[in-house]
C-alpha cells in the first residue's frame, strides 16, 4: 500500500470545470505545486487562479495517505491570501466579498493586480510523516479510489500538463 500526499484543486461543474490531483512523496513538492499555481510571475495566470479561488471557491486541499489509506485532509484556503487591487490581504477561506470585484459575472478581465500569499510553514505543520512505502516516480496506483499516477494528475479531462508546468520532483 502506498503513502504520499495528494494536493486537489478542483471546482464543480458548472461555469468551470477543473480538477488537477497532485500526488506527490514530499511536502517541498506539494509547496512547489502551491507555488506555481499561486505565486507564478505570468498576470493572466494569476489572475485565473484568483477566479477560480474566488469566484467559483475552487477547492484547495492537500490529504495524507498513509499506506493507502487518508488519513486526514487539511482544506487550505485559510492558509492562502489574496489581495485584489488595493483591497486587503484575506484568507481565501473569507474572500467571497471579493466576487463583487469582477466585472459582469465574472468571465470579463480583472483589470486589478492580484497577489498571493501561502503561509507555508503553517500549512507544512499539518502534513504529518509519511509512514510505510512512499508513492514513487514512474508509478502508478489507486488512491483515495482514483487510479493516479505520481506528478500530476488532471481528472477532469485527462490532458497533458501546460507548456510551462515544472514538475517539482526532478525524479518524475
Amino acid at each position: 500500500m502506498t503513502s504520499c500526499y495528494l494536493l486537489e484543486l478542483s471546482v464543480e461543474p458548472g461555469g468551470a470545470r477543473r480538477c488537477d490531483v497532485f500526488a506527490y512523496n514530499r511536502p517541498e513538492h506539494i509547496r512547489q505545486c502551491l507555488e506555481q499555481e499561486f505565486l507564478g510571475s505570468d498576470a493572466d495566470a494569476t489572475e485565473m487562479a484568483a477566479y477560480l479561488a474566488v469566484w467559483y471557491g475552487e477547492t484547495i486541499k492537500v490529504s495524507t495517505v498513509q499506506d493507502g489509506s487518508v488519513v486526514s485532509t487539511v482544506d487550505l484556503r485559510p492558509f492562502i491570501r489574496v489581495r485584489i487591487g488595493d483591497g486587503p490581504l484575506v484568507p481565501l477561506a473569507t474572500s467571497k466579498p471579493y466576487k463583487d470585484t469582477w466585472p459582469g459575472d465574472g468571465g470579463e478581465p480583472l483589470g486589478q493586480p492580484v497577489r498571493f500569499e501561502l503561509d507555508w510553514p503553517a500549512i507544512r505543520e499539518t502534513l504529518p510523516v509519511l509512514t510505510g512505502t512512499t508513492f514513487m516516480p514512474g508509478e502508478e496506483d489507486v488512491i483515495a479510489g482514483e487510479e493516479l499516477r505520481y506528478g500530476r494528475n488532471d481528472l477532469e479531462n485527462g490532458d497533458d500538463a501546460p507548456d510551462d508546468w515544472i514538475d517539482p520532483d526532478p525524479e518524475a
